[in-house]
């Protein structure tokens, strides 16, 4: 993820990026704030299911659901997606999440952090990964 900063920043100078399904404390949003840490960037947090803690840092927020829903494609460089698929049924309804996040963002590089892919299979992972391509 560190690289990608580094290439993002090189290609779109300052960053703004979305974690989405965050958590309270959510592994994939430390892993964005890690990646970003030391490069002009601002990250935004957001969980439908779950409350969101604040940032530790300046460069973090957390946006309310109306907040969410008035983003522009133009307003984000990164998205991450966090624990998003653990609230799926299935693969296919995983799949489709990561779907509509990229059309919605279809400027955006979208990565997908979440542990809960352990326990599908490797087709279903590959599935949700070809998903986040643009």
């Amino acid at each position: 993820m560190r690289q990608l900063a580094f290439e993002l920043q090189r290609e779109r100078g300052f960053i703004v990026a979305l974690d989405i399904g965050s958590g309270r404390y959510g592994a994939g949003r430390a892993n964005l704030e890690n990646a970003l840490f030391g490069i002009d960037a601002s990250i935004m947090l957001h969980d439908p299911h779950e409350k969101v803690e604040r940032g530790y840092t300046k460069k973090v927020s957390v946006l309310s659901d109306t907040a969410m829903n008035r983003l522009q494609e133009e307003d984000v460089d990164w998205v991450n997606m966090s624990y998003v698929l653990s609230h799926a049924s299935d693969t296919k309804k995983a799949v489709d999440i990561v779907m509509e996040t990229t059309r919605r963002f279809p400027r955006a590089v979208v990565t997908v952090s979440d542990y809960t892919l352990l326990n599908r299979t490797r087709e279903e992972v590959l599935n949700v990964c070809i998903a986040a391509r643009p």
